[in-house]
């Protein structure tokens, strides 16, 4: 009966084992193609600009030390170019956004097994 016993248990942890290794080859299979996925998404994704708070805060001091003062010609090409590299910024966050809403979208129909709509 020990015996028995004995060799039961030896299958048994043949099967655990066997069950483990294949659970594992097939996660990590899983895995892999989940970074594959995830890899071409960001490989394609717009480059987000850095942060603009710290140049707008700069040009609202700019124009409140002008208040009651005369707004030189030059003064005005230094805030216009700093807006001009605000707008570029805006641009490409705004991109940023578009890109990784359609991204996202794409994705939730693929795991999802619906049609898409392009």
């Amino acid at each position: 009966m020990c015996v028995a016993i004995m060799a039961d248990l030896g299958t048994t942890n043949q099967v655990i084992t066997t069950w483990a290794v294949t659970k594992a080859i097939v996660n990590t299979k899983t895995n892999t193609e989940r970074t594959n996925y995830w890899s071409k998404i960001r490989k394609k994704a717009p480059k987000v600009p850095n942060i603009t708070c710290p140049a707008i805060d700069d040009i609202l001091n700019q124009l409140d030390k002008q208040v009651g003062k005369e707004f030189k010609e030059s003064k005005f090409k230094a805030v216009e170019r700093k807006m001009e590299k605000l707008r570029i910024a805006n641009e490409k966050l705004r991109d940023s956004g578009i890109y990784w809403h359609d991204a996202c979208k794409e994705a939730v129909r693929d795991l999802l097994g619906k049609k898409k709509t392009r």
